[in-house]
């Protein structure tokens, strides 16, 4: 009989070795979190440059076909856009002109969708081609360019 207890006291985990687990785990998210948020903030501005490219190539696509710059709903009308981005919104950033376009420019402004949440950076471009960035608050042509 005495065996049997010991038996059955050996088979599972104590309440204070389950404790423990879940203080290591809960530290060990807590120091991770910050490097995951810094990591997605840095992939919705990359993506959000990558994007301003595409506007740029496709505003110059819709300039040849039509000769004059197009507004978002020209260019994702005509095709030009990406599907992903025919709401005006991906990866954590909002996307919008700046100006209205005509024959001779255009302005494209990428703002994040929560300030220091989905992104630090705002970014701008023009007809130009060259991206703009500013920290924490909106960008335009006097902006840092991005090398």
């Amino acid at each position: 009989m005495r065996d049997s207890r010991i038996q059955n006291r050996n088979q599972g985990f104590t309440l204070v070795e389950i404790m423990i687990v879940v203080a290591v785990l809960a530290i060990v998210t807590t120091m991770a979190m910050p490097g995951f948020t810094q990591a997605k903030k840095r992939a919705n501005e990359a993506s959000a440059i990558s994007t301003m490219k595409q506007v740029t190539v496709a505003q110059n696509q819709y300039r040849l076909r039509f000769g004059t710059y197009g507004t978002f709903n020209n260019l994702a009308a005509s095709g030009s856009l990406e599907d992903g981005l025919t709401d005006l919104a991906k990866s954590g950033y909002s996307f919008s002109d700046d100006t209205v376009p005509d024959d001779a420019q255009f302005a494209i402004l990428a703002t994040p969708d929560q300030n220091g949440i989905t992104g630090d950076r705002h970014f701008f471009v023009n007809t130009r081609g060259v991206i703009y960035f500013e920290d924490g608050s909106p960008a335009d042509e006097n902006s840092t360019p991005i090398e």
